[in-house]
């Protein structure tokens, strides 16, 4: 089932400029709306044209296209020339994306206000993070919907995912699509791009959830700080009645609690938090911690959570995922959820996919990992060397379009780890065949990244196929190894291929939450 054949509506032109407080109407009448659009590639007479100014484009180039394609309004923010008005519903706006936003929650009749929101954002932990809170709310018998890198989730129904935070019209029609499905609470993860093109304007969160900053982004943002302004928009939107949930381990979450409206739950493993993580304990099947609760809380419905100590119990490796699992815990508590069920919930989390998943245990252990920017791979090494394994060997999906820097970054860290991990081999893959047309690798990006692991001695082979290089990882392994498949989207399909050459079951049939599977 389509989105578009669970959420349509129209709407007067009127009805929508209302939800606008700086939007000046020029002309046109008061034509009913269809439908709206940011893409002139894609608009359907009737439909309303907002023209935004991207990065690569700027959508008031297009206007004369998307009135020989029968656009019924236009949103600008700069007036066209020589536009007939007395034509076209032609609207000014100071700011259109926020605008696009704006209208697209009144389209779909703000959906959000019927739904219990929570927003996780942070450089790295969002996935795993949002995964949980979704695990959390479920074991509590609550209706979810997860938006974010993975999958858009719709209460039983799942649909792939391409984008961190959908563009607002997915958004809200996804939202729309919620309420539709009798959801009750809306997990997303917050990009930062998405804050800083407006993308979650208007969202009432009811919890706003803070993993970590770290220098990620910065050929978007330019600076540390603006990356961090872009993070505080979540937070200096919450009402007075929600929630931020903060990571005292962090230094930002200090400017956070200052511009935040509304009330804090505090996280970390440093003395003075709030939720508090002691006496961690890493083993092959997971993670285990004492959590301290150090003051009273009072939740949502003005339920009060006395101090106390409880052992948690989490079936995931690395001690990152304690700040996740302590992230997780705060919001559900925020949203009035038992501790007995969030303990439960969190000893039964099944993990997430390509998240330091270990998708085979026999005579030797296959885990896999995106490892899509810095932070991760220290993650993924870090938790590597605490393992008990006898030789590590690593295939590797080389970035495309990431340029030279991103696989020379790869590189640097797997040489770093090299010797503590007891590295045999690194095979490396540019999985042709397995992503799209913009992530081709190039030829300087495969020299890049070799360069440097052949200079510091490591053997290493190179594949164009991702299932070459599977098989040939396999190969490579004995008993007692540890097989590393490494990279976001061409080694997606990479533990799937392992498992099929093991004779063993697909990944998603053994370690996808249930109601991910719903959609076969």
């Amino acid at each position: 089932m389509s989105l578009e054949t669970t959420v349509k509506g129209e709407m007067p032109l009127r009805a929508l400029l209302s939800q606008l407080p700086d939007a000046q109407q020029l002309g046109g009448g008061n034509p009913v709306i269809s439908g709206i659009c940011a893409d002139s590639r894609t608009l359907q007479r009737g439909e309303l044209f907002v023209a935004i100014k991207g990065d690569r484009h700027d959508g008031h180039a297009f206007i004369p296209r998307v009135l020989e394609k029968g656009a019924a309004a236009l949103v600008v923010e700069d007036l066209p020339p020589l536009l007939p008005r007395e034509k076209v519903a032609l609207v000014q706006v100071k700011n259109s994306r926020l605008a696009l936003a704006q209208l697209a929650a009144a389209f779909y009749r703000h959906p959000a206000h019927r739904l219990i929101c929570t927003g996780v954002t942070g450089t790295t932990g969002k996935t795993t993070t949002s995964f949980l809170i979704n695990a959390i709310l479920e074991e509590a018998g609550f209706k979810t919907g997860l938006l974010g890198t993975l999958c858009q989730k719709v209460g039983e129904l799942v649909y792939p995912s391409d984008i961190t935070t959908p563009e607002p019209l997915t958004l809200h029609r996804l939202l729309a699509a919620m309420e539709k499905q009798e959801v009750s609470h809306a997990v997303m993860e917050v990009s930062s791009h998405s804050l800083c093109q407006e993308r979650v304007a208007g969202i009432p969160y009811a919890v706003a959830v803070f993993t970590n900053l770290s220098r990620e982004h910065l050929n978007y943002h330019g600076s540390l700080s603006h990356y961090l302004a872009s993070k505080a928009k979540l937070f200096s939107s919450l009402a007075p009645d929600a929630w931020a949930i903060l990571n005292l381990d962090e230094a930002a979450s200090g400017y956070l609690a200052q511009v935040t409206g509304g009330r804090i739950i505090t996280y970390g493993t440093r003395a003075g938090a709030d939720l508090f993580a002691g006496r961690i304990r890493s083993r092959e099947q997971g993670l285990s911690f004492q959590l301290a609760l150090t003051r009273l809380l009072v939740t949502r419905g003005g339920r009060p959570i006395p101090p106390g100590q409880w052992q948690v119990e989490l079936g995931l490796l690395g001690r990152h995922n304690v700040s996740n699992a302590l992230a997780a815990i705060g919001a559900a508590l925020a949203l009035g959820i038992e501790l007995e069920i969030i303990l439960r919930a969190l000893e039964r989390f099944p993990g997430v996919p390509r998240r330091l998943q270990v998708v085979y245990r026999g005579d030797f252990t296959i885990l896999d990992d995106f490892g899509h920017n810095e932070a991760s791979l220290r993650a993924v090494f870090q938790t590597i060397t605490g393992m008990d394994y006898r030789r590590l060997v690593i295939v590797n999906y080389l970035k495309g379009t990431r340029g030279i820097e991103a696989n020379e970054i790869t590189a640097r860290h797997i040489v770093r780890a090299a010797r503590k991990a007891r590295l045999a081999r690194v095979i490396s893959t540019r999985s042709d065949s397995h992503v799209s047309r913009k992530n081709i690798v190039q030829d300087e990006e495969e020299e890049a990244f070799t360069a440097i692991i052949a200079g510091a001695g490591i053997p290493i082979v190179n594949t164009r196929e991702l299932p070459a290089a599977i098989s040939l990882g396999l190969e490579s392994v004995g008993p007692g190894d540890l097989l590393l498949l490494l990279g976001p989207s061409g080694m997606d399909a990479g533990a799937d291929l392992a498992l099929r050459l093991l004779h063993q079951p697909p990944r998603e049939k053994q370690l996808l939450p249930p109601a991910l599977l719903a959609s076969g």
